[in-house]
C-alpha cells in the first residue's frame, strides 16, 4: 500500500511542472494549478530584493507603478516608491488618531517625528523626543522653547519661554558675528550702524548718533506715494476777480446775510493769473476746479457751462505768450440744495492739448498762465419762478508737487 501511494504522490509532482517557472517568482495558489505573475510580485533571491510591480527591484522593497526615468533608487534606501506620475504614501487612520513617520535610533525608537493630528488638524515636526515646530489648522508656526545658540552664524534664533525680562525675542545673526535682537518694543544692533540696504537707490541708514540719513538722488526721500500719483496735489492759487472792471464784470452781492460773493449772470467773466511754483513736477498734467455756488430755493437741476480762454509763456526770457489762446467749455452740474459747495473740475493741460488746455511739455517753474473764465450758459432748472445766477467762490490749479508735502489725491478721500 505505501509503495501505491508513493507512486500516486510522485506522479502528482510531475504533473507540477516545477521545471516550467522562472527563477525568483513567487507562486501563487490558483483554480486548478499553481502559477507565478513575476510583473506583479518578484523575489530577486541573488540581492534578496522584493519587487511589486517590477521584476527587477532596485533596493530591499520597490513598490513600482511607472519608470521614473533612467534614475536609480538611492543605494542606501530600504523602500523604493516609484512612479511614472505623482506619487504619495497614504497612511488612513480614523478621526481621533494620529499618523506619520517615526525616526529611531540606538538609543530612542522615536527620536524624530513628523506627525499629522486628525484631533487637532496640526502637523507637528519633534526632534530628540520634543515637538520643536507645529503648524496649526490655520496655518500659525509655533517655536516652543526655542534655545539661542550665540556662536551660529547666519542665523535667526527665537528666545525660549523662559526669557528673562529685557530679553530679546529673537536674534538675527550675521556672518560677522554681529547680531539685531528684537524685543521689548526695542530694536538693537550690537556695534556699527542699522542699515536699511537696496540695489540701486541708496540705503536708509540709523547711526549710532541718532541720525537718520536719507539717500538723496533725484527721485530718492520722502514721498507720499511712489506709484499713483508719483508726488502729492497742491493748489496754484491765482488772483481773483478785482481785474475785470467792463460791463462784463460779475456782480459783487448779497450771498448769505453779511456775507456778499460775486454773481455771475451769463456772458460775465473774470480775469485770472497763475504763476507756476519751483515745486511744480515737470511733464504732469494741471486741473483747473472751479468753486460756485447758488442761492436759488426751487432749483431742481440742471448745468452751468464755463468757458475758459488761456494763453501760456514761460519764465526768464525764454518764450513769449501763445498766440493763439486755447480756448473751450467744460460744464457743471447743479445741486438742488442751496449753499451747496460745487467743485466742476476740468483737465487743463496735456502733453497734446485740445480745447482749453494748455501745453504741460512747455508747463515749468516761472511760467504764467493768463485765464479768462465765462459763464457761457445758465442752464439751471427750477420748479417754479426765476433762475438764479451762480456766485463763483474760487478758480484754483491743482498741480503735482515735489516738495510740499500734499494729498496724495487731488479729489476727497484725499489720502488713500
Amino acid at each position: 500500500m505505501a509503495l501505491i501511494l508513493e507512486k500516486l504522490f510522485l506522479d502528482e509532482l510531475d504533473d507540477l511542472s516545477v521545471t516550467n517557472f522562472t527563477t525568483g517568482s513567487v507562486l501563487f495558489i490558483g483554480a486548478s494549478s499553481v502559477a507565478e505573475d513575476n510583473a506583479n510580485l518578484f523575489w530577486d533571491d541573488s540581492n534578496n530584493r522584493m519587487g511589486i510591480g517590477i521584476a527587477s527591484p532596485d533596493q530591499i522593497l520597490h513598490v513600482f507603478r511607472g519608470s521614473a526615468g533612467t534614475v536609480d533608487a538611492f543605494s542606501l534606501s530600504a523602500i523604493v516608491v516609484e512612479s511614472n506620475g505623482s506619487t504619495y504614501l497614504n497612511f488612513l487612520t480614523p478621526n481621533g488618531e494620529e499618523s506619520g513617520l517615526l525616526f529611531g535610533d540606538a538609543e530612542s525608537n522615536i527620536a524624530g517625528q513628523l506627525v499629522y493630528s486628525h484631533i487637532s488638524n496640526t502637523i507637528k515636526i519633534n526632534t530628540n523626543g520634543v515637538t520643536k515646530l507645529t503648524i496649526d489648522a490655520d496655518g500659525n508656526f509655533e517655536i516652543p522653547n526655542g534655545t539661542l545658540n550665540a556662536a551660529a552664524a547666519n542665523s535667526v534664533q527665537l528666545a525660549s519661554q523662559d526669557f528673562a525680562v529685557g530679553d530679546a525675542r529673537l536674534y538675527i545673526q550675521g556672518e560677522s558675528g554681529d547680531f539685531i535682537s528684537i524685543g521689548n518694543n526695542v530694536i538693537d544692533i550690537t556695534s556699527g550702524d542699522l542699515t536699511l540696504q537696496t540695489t540701486t537707490s541708496g540705503d536708509i541708514i540709523l547711526n549710532s548718533a541718532g541720525t537718520a540719513v536719507l539717500p538723496k538722488a533725484s527721485g530718492n526721500g520722502i514721498r507720499v506715494d511712489v506709484t499713483t500719483p508719483t508726488f502729492g496735489f497742491a493748489d496754484i492759487i491765482g488772483d481773483q476777480f478785482a481785474k475785470n472792471t467792463g460791463a462784463t464784470k460779475p456782480t459783487l452781492t448779497v450771498y448769505n446775510g453779511v456775507v456778499q460773493s460775486f454773481q455771475f449772470a451769463a456772458a460775465d467773466e473774470v480775469f485770472i493769473s497763475y504763476h507756476i511754483p519751483h515745486d511744480y513736477v515737470l511733464g504732469t498734467d494741471i486741473f483747473l476746479h472751479v468753486h460756485w455756488s447758488h442761492i436759488g430755493t426751487l432749483v431742481t437741476g440742471g448745468t452751468i457751462t464755463f468757458k475758459a480762454t488761456s494763453i501760456y509763456a514761460k519764465g526768464h526770457n525764454q518764450a513769449a505768450f501763445t498766440s493763439t489762446p486755447a480756448s473751450g467749455t467744460f460744464t457743471g452740474t447743479a445741486s438742488a440744495t442751496q449753499y451747496q459747495h460745487i467743485l466742476s473740475e476740468i483737465q487743463y493741460s496735456a502733453s497734446s492739448p485740445t480745447g482749453l488746455q494748455v501745453d504741460t511739455d512747455l508747463l515749468e517753474p516761472d511760467g504764467v498762465i493768463e485765464l479768462t473764465l465765462e459763464v457761457d450758459a445758465n442752464d439751471i432748472t427750477v420748479s417754479s419762478g426765476g433762475v438764479p445766477d451762480p456766485f463763483i467762490h474760487f478758480v484754483d490749479v491743482h498741480y503735482q508737487t515735489t516738495g510740499l508735502i500734499g494729498t496724495k489725491a487731488k479729489a476727497p478721500d484725499f489720502y488713500v
